[in-house]
């Protein structure tokens, strides 16, 4: 059993399930013509992946690498309500594998610390819309019901099967990040694409068919991978993970994504002032910064050199921005707070909003606010699980000085920066990444 477990810990073998997700992904994604094909078999040998390892393994460190990459394996775009067939037999699979788990090592579930929030906001999303009369409301609600509900099973039962280390925890989304500047690099490389590169604000690798949705999962990983670069303490790794760390920044601008740039901006200097307060990182942070600034400096005149309307066009679209409507979000404010009063308690549903809109000044009704989206759609009930979940999330990094809990502080803060400009929560694959941190977080950094 000892023999297993050391296995589970195999630097190779989490580096195989890596390079094995990352091609699920590739295959459809340069493949179009059969891409549901290679989806369907990649996605299921997923499924089948996390059920072995469940099996083998009584901590399942390996299982939350696949469930924290799983979503980012579609190379098309998806909403809730036109899930493919298959994924549920995947969710069967890990499901099955779970239950098996917890019989096989005897483990018991336990009570997350973020637990009551969690479920403030899937009741809030399965009553949704409850008092507003509209065609399939009670299949909308049971479906909404039936997948908070599988998010709280997940939560519960992963967070009783494994005792991480908050070092593991930044590798893990160290690898997230590193996955997604690749998928980034092989969307460039696709024929047509280098064109686009730094001129056009479009960025399509399937799960993510806009800049905002890849950006908001890089604001979630950059800190995290900055924490792990400060705390190695071989010198090449160091400056690798610091690298990479760059990079990921350096991908949100490429975005040009205006609310995840100005939310990385602001959480990335905080946290290099902090780093910079506390002893033990303030050399290194120093050195950190120097070598930043002359590679951002560096790069910029090489593209400007190379050429120039690059980077004009660059500044072009990252300075884009209507002070007056905030690029069209005070219309759409104006209106979801208007009609709010028409369902104040329960709101119009998640599903409402799909649809609506449609107008010269308003396109679409999105929220482009995590919690005026959550108010619309939810009501009062929705905007109060929101507010609750989250003084849970700040009070767990508030409690002790820990250096940790400031790297997750700012985690928070940079995505949560982007929500009060567009809505981050309700994404599927940022829940999920979201889910992980808080059940690893939660276990290494539990107060006893």
């Amino acid at each position: 059993m000892q023999a297993l477990e050391k296995i589970s810990k195999n630097k190779y073998l989490k580096f195989a399930v890596f390079a094995f997700m990352f091609v699920c992904w590739l295959l459809p994604f340069v493949d179009k013509a059969n891409y549901m094909t290679y989806e369907v078999i990649g996605q299921i040998g997923i499924g089948v992946l996390a059920f072995v390892f469940l099996i083998l393994f009584k901590d399942i460190y390996l299982v939350l690498e696949v469930v924290l990459l799983f979503p980012f394996t579609f190379s098309h775009s998806m909403t809730v309500d036109k899930m493919p067939y298959h994924l549920f037999v995947v969710v069967g699979i890990v499901l099955l594998g779970l239950i098996i788990h917890m019989i096989i090592y005897k483990q018991k579930p336990n009570k997350p610390k973020f637990l009551l929030g969690f479920i403030a906001i899937a009741v809030s999303l399965a009553l949704g819309g409850l008092l507003y009369e509209t065609e399939g409301k009670v299949a909308n609600m049971l479906l909404l019901g039936g997948l908070g509900f599988a998010f709280i099973l997940l939560y519960i039962f992963l967070s009783a099967s494994t005792k991480p280390t908050f070092r593991e925890l930044c590798a893990l989304i160290t690898y997230l990040g590193v996955f997604l500047l690749l998928q980034m690099l092989v969307f460039y490389l696709m024929p047509g694409n280098a064109d686009l590169f730094l001129k056009v604000k479009h960025l399509d690798i399937g799960w993510a068919n806009n800049g905002n949705s890849f950006s908001i999962i890089m604001l979630a990983c950059f800190p995290l991978t900055f924490y792990a670069a400060c705390n190695n303490k071989r010198g090449y790794k160091s400056f690798t993970l610091y690298t990479l760390c760059i990079f990921e920044i350096l991908s949100i601008i490429i975005t040009f994504s205006r609310g995840a740039i100005l939310a990385a901006f602001v959480s990335y200097l905080c946290f290099v002032i902090a780093a910079i307060i506390h002893k033990g990182y303030r050399k290194k942070m120093l050195w950190f910064v120097w070598t930043g600034v002359l590679t951002l400096c560096g790069i910029i005149i090489f593209v400007y050199l190379y050429d120039k309307t690059i980077l004009d066009a660059a500044i072009k679209n990252i300075t884009a921005i209507n002070l007056n409507s905030i690029n069209g979000r005070v219309p759409i404010y104006t209106k979801m707070l208007e009609e709010l009063k028409e369902q104040p308690i329960f709101g119009f549903g998640m599903f409402h909003s799909f649809g609506q809109g449609g107008t010269e000044e308003i396109p679409y009704l999105w929220g482009h606010n995590t919690f005026i989206h959550a108010a619309y759609t939810l009501g009062l009930l929705g905007f109060g699980a929101m507010v609750f979940h989250h003084i849970q999330k700040y009070l767990f990094c508030f409690k002790n000085r820990r250096f940790e809990k400031v790297v997750l502080f700012f985690s928070f803060l940079a995505t949560d920066i982007y929500g009060f400009i567009d809505v981050s929560y309700f994404f599927i694959n940022f829940m999920i990444v979201l889910l992980i941190i808080l059940i690893m977080s939660d276990n290494s950094l539990r107060e006893e």
